[in-house]
């Protein structure tokens, strides 16, 4: 029938066919026809299933599936190329192929998924043969009017292939595939024989093994096609693997009608009842005279033949058999064994590796791993599934029956540490300790970032510089078992002393009769000889009559002494020195170490110290509560009164002192802080005087002079600021309201800084701002007179009366279908006004739906308008043009005329208003994609490429959702272009 008709009837049964699975053998890729390249595959119906999505190169948006598909498989034995043909038996069918490359597959379903397997195609939309063959001009041909033969695709030698055939139409028209044309061999000429024969002990089961694989339809299921040398049986049935759901095979299982003794039998291949003997894919038969032995064991109980466990530490055992029995005669929980020794082991299961229904080997697992060493045994007993070990043949292992083993005693790398600290060497030592039990006769150390790196002494002493975190790893054997371990350990020794002691600085604090001492680290406070004969001093215008560390008592350190002389010390320079004292030495550390006699300090000064002054008084803010007083020369914190009576503060308003404190170390500060009883608010200049407090002095220094009172020093506070504001607005209608604000610039502020909430500022002292929009504004004042500083928010309400007029609804109504419409207009309103355009109004905020008549030509306007008016008496509108449409079914015409008279001069789906993710595509009579679009909008003038198209039927096909159902729809069909 015509392509058009044809079109026609598969939108008819698409629905019929998707989503049906294929259940018949050569409708899916795992029970594919083995094909012989000599034969013609005649399909005489097509059952309708299948529509699995495949991948190729014709992308995704060609919604190619495997459509009421049969598949092909073959090997490749001589490289080269491939031809083949697909002939319709009727000739308005439309078939399709797809060929893969197997060979790599694990599974054969990766055809509808690995693109790396595909190797060619034709998906052409014409009926007719198809294939591929030497005329071909493409690799691979995709939807529409394309080619249908493609180039001939090659083929390797030792590949395996899939090839599928696709039935697009629902005729059920068969057809016939025959291979030709290409130099590729695809048939297999290797002669198929009997390879090999397997026994049972029972005698009536024999396996037989076949060199490839032949047809399953070949073998005869009374075994006939087989006789064997015995007069006492005969076979009765044959049974081919994997012929219950496929076409070939490579084994088949005989069935005898007794049991055989046990003896070696010859087979041979005979015609059987069927007409023939096996024979392959392109029907060479197995030869008549081809034979084969078998052995038919004789029934005899399986010993336990041999064992293999580990010889240290083992956890299981394996039982090899010299012959299968029968998995579910191995009870799973070990019972079936025990076993005894030197110590107790506890069997907790039993595993098998099952071939078919029988194994070899047998794992009995243990509760723990055996650690004491000797000679342990496994012995089979009943077990609580009732039985032993039962081979096929129903013979049992004897009970009792055992195998011995040994086992090696377990070493463990189980070892101590002990930390030894040094604070006065370079290095800490570790001493390590391992038992050695069970013979352990080897040791193999290693000590990151120790000394040495390496050790294989039982207990090894080693080295460690620094504190840190360090692997040690040991490995042990005795000879037999070993064992291994790596574990970290932690030093958290001191910092190590290695320092030398030795004089260091010295001082005369005052004109008088001691010196100070410092050292440059610490050393023992029971070193210092108490009568200071340690020291000498040059020249020696006082004598030393006594040494005394600071903080000393006995057991413990110092790094500072004082010298006492025998009489005032007068100023100039002199020179302190180290020896051998009263006490036999001179001054050792805790190391032992001591500072070398002769060891001196020279350039000791001894000068007069200025009584104390008042130097200067830190800067002074705004609204100050207190004062720091600065001076030269250290004070003694002592000589200071807490309640801040060594002064006066006296300037423009009265200020009083409640506390003054030093920033003390030593004893000594040079600075103090005046805590006020108020905060001084009035600006001007203040005096602060120093006088004799309640203490009863005035300020000392370092040697005790007492300040004279009377000293003062002067500093300027700055009056007090407010950046409280005030504003007034202005209301307008439709315009903005403006707001003025105001700040009164008292106590000399000079700047201003204005900060408003939509990002702009001022510095002006009385600024103005406009305001068009309602609500809550934010408003930031700071001011500064040069010295104070204050800052102010204030929010504002701006009472506007600007008005929005705004709305949406549908561009287009369908017949039938009502108008919706958002109101969305803004601002304080008082009353809504709408106009539908057809003479209807209506005074709701938000209207009812709408309905219009549907119109006699192709659409009508009307334009939907809103009025809002506000509180103020102001009054805005909108308006929104609505299409009412006659029509709204989506349609693509049959026919178009392109020749610019105004009337059908495109091709477009008319009516396409309510779809979504819509394509429509047009094919050119040889399958070529001539034009694309994915609006409504857009439409096809006849031209490709700037070129008048011919007069013709051209395919498109359209594919979009509708909006009201959410429904996907897919069309196709032809338009003759009319020129």
């Amino acid at each position: 029938m015509p392509r058009i008709a044809f079109i026609f009837l598969y939108c008819l049964f698409t629905s019929v066919t998707y989503g049906q699975t294929c259940t018949n053998p050569g409708q899916n890729p795992a029970t594919a026809f083995p094909v012989c390249g000599t034969n013609t595959f005649t399909q005489n119906s097509v059952p309708l299933c299948g529509n699995r999505t495949l991948v190729s190169p014709c992308g995704a948006g060609a919604g190619l599936t495997d459509k009421n598909p049969f598949w092909y498989k073959f090997t490749c034995y001589t490289s080269g190329t491939l031809g083949f043909i697909i002939s319709p038996l009727a000739g308005n069918e439309d078939y399709d192929w797809q060929l893969y490359n197997v060979t790599t597959a694990n599974n054969l379903d990766e055809v509808y998924t690995n693109s790396a397997l595909f190797v060619s195609c034709s998906w052409s939309g014409t009926f007719g043969n198809t294939g591929a063959s030497p005329a071909g001009t493409v690799n691979f041909a995709c939807e529409g009017n394309t080619p249908v033969f493609t180039r001939m695709p090659t083929l390797l030698a030792g590949n395996q292939y899939l090839l599928l055939v696709s039935h697009f139409s629902n005729g059920q028209s068969g057809y016939n595939l025959s291979f030709g044309g290409g130099t590729a061999g695809i048939t297999d000429t290797l002669l198929p024989r009997v390879a090999k024969a397997t026994a049972a002990c029972n005698g009536t089961n024999i396996n037989i093994k076949l060199n490839k694989r032949l047809r399953c339809n070949s073998l005869a299921a009374n075994g006939s096609d087989f006789n064997i040398n015995s007069s006492g049986a005969s076979f009765i049935a044959a049974t081919g693997f994997g012929c219950s759901n496929g076409f070939d095979m490579d084994s088949i299982q005989l069935t005898l009608n007794n049991p055989l003794p046990p003896g070696n039998y010859k087979i041979k291949v005979q015609i059987g009842t069927d007409g023939n003997t096996l024979f392959d894919a392109c029907s060479t038969w197995v030869p008549t005279d081809d034979s084969l032995t078998v052995t038919i064991p004789a029934a005899a109980p399986v010993p336990i033949d041999s064992l293999q466990v580990s010889a240290c530490g083992p956890q299981f055992v394996d039982i090899i058999l010299n012959a299968p029995v029968l998995c579910n005669s191995v009870a799973a929980n070990g019972s079936d064994f025990t076993i005894t020794g030197p110590s107790t082991v506890s069997v907790t299961g039993a595993t098998v590796n099952c071939m078919g229904t029988g194994t070899q080997s047998i794992r009995v697992n243990f509760a723990a791993p055996i650690k004491m060493g000797g000679t342990y045994t496994i012995r089979l007993q009943s077990g609580t599934d009732g039985n032993t070990l039962v081979n096929e043949c129903a013979q049992s292992t004897a009970a009792g029956s055992s195998l011995t083993f040994v086992v090696r005693d377990s070493v463990a790398t189980t070892f101590n540490y002990n930390v030894i600290y040094k604070p006065c060497g370079a290095y800490d030592s570790v001493q390590f300790t391992h038992a050695g039990l069970n013979g352990v006769n080897q040791w193999n150390w290693g000590f990151t970032g120790g000394t040495p790196v390496s050790s294989s002494l039982q207990n090894p002493l080693i080295a460690y510089i620094m504190p840190g975190t360090y692997n040690v790893s040991l490995k042990v054997s005795n000879g037999f078992c070993q064992d291994s371990i790596i574990l970290p350990i932690t030093i958290n020794a001191a910092p190590k002393d290695l320092v030398a002691p030795k004089l260091a600085t010295a001082i005369a604090p005052c004109e008088g009769n001691q010196v100070l001492i410092k050292l440059n680290k610490k050393i023992t406070c029971n070193s210092i000889a108490a009568n200071g004969s340690d020291f000498s001093i040059r020249p020696a215008l006082a004598p030393i009559v006594g040494a005394v560390g600071f903080g000393c008592t006995p057991g413990m350190e110092t790094d500072s002494i004082i010298l006492t002389l025998g009489s005032i010390l007068p100023t100039g320079t002199y020179t302190i020195l180290i020896k051998n004292g009263a006490d036999g030495n001179t001054l050792t550390d805790q190391c032992g170490r001591t500072i070398p006699a002769n060891d001196s300090i020279n350039n000791i000064s001894v000068v007069s110290h200025p009584l104390i002054t008042m130097d200067s008084i830190s800067k002074v803010g705004c609204k100050p509560q207190e004062l720091i007083l600065v001076f030269k020369e250290p004070v003694r914190c002592s000589s200071i009164a807490a309640d801040g009576s060594d002064f006066t503060v006296t300037g423009p308003a009265p200020v009083s002192i409640t506390q003054a404190t030093g920033n003390c170390v030593n004893g000594f500060t040079n600075s103090i802080r005046l805590t006020l009883g108020a905060i001084i608010t009035r600006g001007g200049t203040y005096t602060v005087a120093l006088k004799a407090g309640t203490d009863a002095n005035t300020l000392l220094n370092e040697c005790n002079a007492a300040a004279l009172p009377g000293g003062s020093l002067s500093v300027i506070a700055g009056d007090t600021v407010n950046a409280r504001f005030t504003h007034t607005i202005a209301s307008s209608c439709n315009a903005a309201d403006t707001v003025s604000f105001f700040h009164n610039g008292l106590n000399g502020i000079t700047n201003w800084k204005w900060s408003f909430d939509n990002g702009t500022s001022s510095t002006l002292q009385n600024p103005v701002r406009p305001y068009t929009t309602t609500g809550s504004r934010p408003v930031s004042l700071s001011v500064t007179n040069g010295i104070c500083t204050d800052s102010a928010t204030q929010t504002i309400f701006i009472d506007t009366d600007t008005l929005n007029a705004a709305f949406e609804t549908n561009p287009f109504v369908c017949p039938n279908e009502t108008l919706i419409i958002l109101n969305k207009s803004t601002g304080r309103i008082a009353s809504f006004a709408w106009n539908f355009g057809d003479g209807t109004t209506s005074t709701l905020p938000t209207p009812l739906p709408h309905s219009y008549p549907v119109p006699l030509s192709a659409e009508r306007i009307y334009n939907v308008r809103i009025t809002i008016t506000g509180s103020l008496g102001c009054s805005t509108d909108t308006t929104v043009q609505v299409r009412a449409l006659n029509n709204c079914v989506i349609a693509v015409p049959t026919g178009f005329t392109p020749n610019g008279d105004g009337l059908n001069d495109f091709l477009y789906p008319t009516n396409a208003y309510k779809s979504t993710n819509l394509l429509f595509r047009v094919y050119n009579r040889f399958g070529q994609l001539i034009f694309e679009a994915k609006t409504p909008t857009q439409k096809w003038d006849g031209r490709y490429k700037g070129e008048p198209q011919p007069t013709g039927a051209y395919v498109w096909m359209l594919s979009y959702t509708d909006v009201t159902t959410g429904k996907f729809i897919s069309e196709k069909g032809t338009t003759v272009l009319i020129r």
